[in-house]
């Protein structure tokens, strides 16, 4: 009985020791892994510093002369450099699922004339346009277009000449988007700009409207918590009847009486309230039975 448990005990011991085993093994192969990892992304960011450093000294980089841009994932953030060759590039991040929900930062461009559809289709979690060089883009239709980006990061996005911006933000689904500082000095062209969008709060109050020819359709059946328009001095523009048309908006802040005066007459723009010099007015008490 007495060397039955002795062995019994000496059995324990043995599946404790190979437990151990296991475990340490375990423990070794994480670690091996981890490692592993750390190399690699470590890897991913000197390669990214160099591919910089080229953009900056070349203009742009021989690595990739063949393609549009190239993108680099490293953990929950990416880059993407455009090359400066191209005139225009389309699509950037379209049906790229490596980017999906990224922090993505865009640099480079300093050649891009037409940035047209650049981040159509896009489903990203912040993206970042602060060294995108856009000063000699002259068009940018659609270059929101469909996205879906959680953060905005315009920085210093310049706009200044710029003629085309229709449909920039179509069906666009953003919390935030600051507009407020856009050179828009030489935009003709803002037709359907926010059509169908999905946005919380939208400040387009210091742009300049003065030669914008075309606004038909530019809100058409959006939805926007708060937008402020400021006094969207609109001289030039044709389309105020169909601007508004179908939208859907909480609170819309503005200076410009005839903007007023155009949506309290037309019972086809859904907007709850304005505020109009500080004074806050609600629109489906103040329509009456106008028509």
């Amino acid at each position: 009985m007495a060397n039955q448990n002795q062995q019994n005990l000496v059995n324990q011991q043995n599946l404790v020791n190979q437990q151990n085993l296991v475990n340490q093994q375990n423990k070794q192969n994480a670690a091996n892994t981890i490692k592993k990892n750390k190399k690699k992304i470590n890897e991913l960011i000197k390669e990214t510093k160099v591919k910089i450093e080229k953009m900056n000294m070349l203009g742009y980089n021989t690595d990739i002369e063949e393609n549009k841009a190239v993108n680099l994932v490293v953990g929950e953030n990416a880059i993407s450099i455009i090359n400066n060759r191209f005139k225009n590039t389309d699509r950037l991040c379209y049906d790229d699922e490596t980017l999906k929900g990224k922090r993505l930062k865009v640099i480079g461009g300093y050649g891009l004339e037409k940035a047209d559809l650049l981040f159509a289709f896009c489903n990203i979690g912040n993206l970042d346009l602060s060294e995108l060089h856009t000063s000699s883009v002259h068009n940018m239709s659609k270059m929101f277009y469909f996205s879906k980006i959680e953060s905005l990061i315009l920085g210093n996005f310049d706009t200044s000449n710029v003629m085309d911006m229709s449909e920039m933000f179509s069906r666009c689904k953003t919390p935030v988007l600051d507009l407020s500082s856009f050179n828009t000095s030489n935009v003709k062209d803002m037709s359907h700009m926010f059509d169908f969008s999905w946005i919380n709060d939208l400040d387009i109050s210091g742009i300049d409207m003065s030669n914008v020819k075309d606004i038909n359709h530019m809100f058409f059946r959006c939805h926007i918590e708060k937008i402020n328009l400021g006094d969207f001095n609109i001289v030039k523009a044709t389309g105020l009847r169909t601007m508004f048309m179908g939208s859907n908006i909480g609170r819309l802040i503005t200076s410009n009486k005839r903007i007023v005066n155009h949506i309290l007459r037309f019972k086809d723009i859904n907007v709850k309230e304005i505020e109009y010099n500080g004074k806050v007015i609600d629109v489906e008490s103040s329509r009456g039975g106008s028509k």
